[in-house]
């Protein structure tokens, strides 16, 4: 592996915990520490980071868009830091592309479109972001003839969604071949990272219009991963596990111990998102193993990623109370949202260690701050999501801090809004309008409507996980992570 720089960022802590009840977190430790400083191992993530944000500083509005993307991705929508991080970013990124856009430059229209569009940003302009999606589809084509893998996608995205036009998925259909091609191409020369631009394992997981060049690219970016992460690559090595665990490939078998291995490989490269997958795996009903995916969990924790301290407070939650509290704490102190909410829960009890009800107090209100505002005025899928939460928060919280009628109400919007975006089309809205029908919240429990859900998540993108020959597949157990949130569904 290539040495990696020591460069400014604020998000890799030193934590050195070796198992339950053992070498605790030290909470003295800044949560965002102000310099960075190797932990267990060096986090790719924080260097790649703060490497985009220093690029951004100086003008680069595309490195803007990518560091914000990156916290999205690394650090999800439920911590406290993170969204005031990403909103600075994308605005930015808007102010520094709107100029290029307007000089003709078709993919800053594309990603300042994107970023308007967005359910969650302030910027939000859904009449701008059309007129912007339109003129992208008009300087785009040129571009993609050129060669140009993102502008090729970000044509078929367009095309296909009806963004900036009318539906075109004849056009969609070829411009996916023509992305497919160019980046089987980027592969055979060397270029990982436009070799894997679209996720490569995604073509041949999903409904495509030509198998075989899907498969054809798929074995093309397993030989340069493969080969790169020989040479301690460890993005390369992260990119090649999910290829071997598709469950719906048509050349192999779905191999998800070599996938383990691999994804164990990135970790120990320093790919923190990797000890997450890996702690995953080992983590599944079939293939569970507590103790490697507490190791795994925990070396995520180590590189500053909240996500593997909660997985690994859960896990220790029945043998070592405090141990997972102090996990919890940790996760809080990386600003999770989750790891706060359920410290607030501890706190209040004196579950784990001693009550203290004014910091309980305080993060609760931390947390809900968060949520609300996003739940009351937002739209879509992103305002589900954190109308679901805010429901959990209030109505599931200890002692004197829930507050069922406010957390009924924020369910009752949850369960509409994931009812609408599961008739339109997205599988995960149907498994959580299920849920909501289900237990009875935010409306009266209907096992009937549950049970029509459940149906249409056979119409969706989801139907390989839990649907055979169009109808809902039962004693399946398939893990989902959504931000911080992962959900085991059982049918």
């Amino acid at each position: 592996m290539h040495a990696l720089p020591r460069v400014a960022t604020g998000l890799l802590l030193a934590l050195s915990i070796s198992g339950c009840g053992a070498n605790r977190p030290d909470a003295t430790v800044s949560a965002l520490a102000s310099t960075y400083t190797p932990a267990e191992f060096e986090s790719a993530e924080a260097v790649q980071l703060a490497l985009l944000e220093r690029e951004c500083d100086k003008g680069d509005g595309e490195a803007c868009h990518e560091a914000a993307t990156l916290w999205r991705e690394a650090f999800r929508n439920r911590s406290l830091e993170a969204r005031p991080a990403i909103q600075r970013l994308d605005m930015r990124a808007v102010e520094l592309l709107t100029p290029l856009c307007e000089e003709g430059a078709g993919l800053a229209c594309f990603t300042v479109a994107e970023i308007v569009d967005h359910p969650r940003n302030r910027v939000r302009d859904p009449e701008r972001a059309a007129g912007l999606y339109e003129m992208a589809r008009g300087l785009l084509p040129d571009l993609c003839e050129q060669g140009s893998v993102e502008a090729c996608g970000a044509l078929m995205t367009m095309l296909g969604d009806g963004l900036g036009g009318p539906v075109d998925s004849a056009e969609s259909d070829r411009l996916y071949l023509e992305a497919l091609r160019l980046s089987a191409a980027a592969c055979a020369s060397g270029d990982v990272e436009l070799c894997d631009r679209y996720h490569v394992w995604w073509y041949a997981w999903m409904d495509t219009p030509d198998e075989a060049a899907a498969l054809a690219h798929l074995r093309a970016a397993r030989e340069l991963f493969d080969a790169e992460c020989d040479k301690g690559d460890s993005t390369a090595c992260r990119k090649l596990a999910p290829t071997y665990n598709t469950i719906d490939l048509r050349d192999d078998t779905d191999d998800q111990p070599r996938a383990r291995l691999l994804y164990q490989k990135a970790c120990q490269l320093g790919d923190v998102g990797a000890c997450i997958r890996a702690g995953e795996l080992w983590n599944l009903k079939h293939s569970r193993d507590r103790v490697q995916a507490r190791k795994y969990y925990e070396r995520a924790c180590n590189g500053g990623r909240a996500t593997g301290c909660i997985e690994a407070a859960d896990l220790c939650l029945r043998a070592d109370v405090r141990t997972a509290r102090a996990f919890l704490d940790r996760a809080c102190e990386l600003g999770s949202a989750t790891g706060c909410r359920r410290l607030a829960d501890m706190l209040v009890q004196g579950y784990g260690g001693a009550a203290d009800p004014a910091r309980a107090r305080e993060l609760f209100k931390r947390v809900r701050e968060l949520w609300s505002p996003s739940c009351e005025f937002g739209t879509g899928l992103p305002a589900a999501e954190d109308c679901n939460r805010l429901g959990d928060l209030l109505g599931e919280a200890a002692g004197n801090l829930a507050e069922p009628a406010q957390a009924e109400k924020a369910y009752s919007k949850a369960r509409s809004t994931y009812s609408e975006e599961c008739r339109a089309g997205d599988g995960w809205s149907c498994l959580m309008a299920a849920d909501l029908a289900g237990r009875g919240l935010g409306g009266a429990a209907d096992r009937k409507e549950a049970e029509g859900y459940r149906r249409l998540v056979c119409e969706t993108n989801l139907a390989n996980h839990f649907c055979s020959d169009g109808k809902p597949v039962r004693d399946i157990e398939v893990k989902i992570t959504v931000d911080e949130s992962t959900v085991i569904f059982s049918y």
